[in-house]
């Protein structure tokens, strides 16, 4: 009989490990996901995200998360690189980009963010081209600008995600939590690592960051990110709405641009990059993303490269 009882709970311990666990996943997850990033193309992929009974994993940064998990990031990230086309992209490409992003968004994790900004950023540069080069398709821009829905950055929340992947933000914990609500990324950088971080929204790749964790980095782009967005984008977008021309956005002038956006400059605030209210370089800094070739060509690459 005691054997019996010795046998019974040795069952009910086994039974229970995996949900003691919680992390333990399902040994087939890897070979799966594995497959659809290689073998799939990108509008496939996007519906397997959405449809798979499999979820896609909350992956971490290099310095924390398994191989196979490193391996499905720049394998995922080969094949976006493979299938964009800055000269000529489909509708279902566009939608399955927004469809992967919002995937990798939801399951959390460093890379998974990182990749996420990365993608967000080539349907930016798809609505930036809808709504400045001639012949381009306003309302669609306008429609891709309503799903482009990014993170939303507080820095303080942003990075305690991080802490595990980056030892110099672990060690600075507590001055962390003592952030207030009203400092920007800038005066955060400075008192956190004695030093400026890049500023320049193309500064830094994909790879750069994947290869190289950087939490501090990666909530200043991902800030970058959604200014584009909502103040760049939606700006942009009122203005021409509002019956603006190019000519008016001129830095040294800026009635016109003043009297297109009827007084609302003051809606245009985002305080984790210390933006308290809407200027004219905000909507050209849209426009030559899509029209400046050198400002094009460093914006993709900090997304494909």
């Amino acid at each position: 009989m005691k054997n019996h009882h010795i046998a019974f709970w040795c069952l009910v311990f086994l039974a229970l490990v995996p949900l003691v666990r919680g992390q333990t996943r399902n040994p087939n997850d890897a070979h799966f996901w594995s497959q659809v990033v290689t073998e799939k193309s990108l509008i496939e992929i996007g519906k397997t995200m959405s449809e798979a009974p499999q979820q896609w994993p909350h992956i971490d940064s290099v310095n924390v998360a398994p191989s196979w998990q490193m391996d499905l990031m720049r394998n995922l990230h080969r094949a976006i690189g493979k299938s964009f086309d800055p000269a000529a992209e489909t509708r279902a490409n566009t939608e399955a980009y927004l469809q992967i992003a919002s995937t990798l968004s939801k399951a959390g994790g460093y890379s998974n963010l990182l990749l996420a900004d990365s993608i967000y950023r080539l349907v930016i540069y798809r609505a930036a081209q809808g709504l400045t080069i001639s012949g381009g398709d306003v309302e669609k821009a306008r429609s891709l600008i309503e799903k482009l829905l990014v993170p939303s950055v507080d820095i303080k929340g942003t990075l305690l995600l991080f802490l595990k992947d980056d030892a110099l933000l672990n060690e600075q914990v507590e001055k962390i939590k003592d952030i207030a609500p009203s400092e920007n990324i800038y005066s955060v950088s400075q008192r956190l690592l004695s030093k400026n971080e890049p500023h320049d929204f193309a500064a830094l790749s994909f790879s750069d960051l994947l290869e190289n964790p950087s939490g501090l980095s990666l909530t200043l782009r991902m800030a970058q990110t959604e200014v584009l967005v909502k103040i760049g984008l939606k700006s942009l977008s009122k203005f021409i709405q509002n019956g603006g021309m190019r000519s008016e956005l001129d830095p040294s002038d800026i009635t016109r641009f003043t009297e297109r956006m009827g007084g609302t400059q003051h809606d245009y605030r985002y305080l984790p990059l210390g933006i308290r209210r809407l200027s004219v370089g905000h909507p050209l800094m849209v426009i030559n993303i899509a029209e400046d070739q050198n400002a094009q060509a460093a914006f993709l690459q900090s997304a494909i490269k």
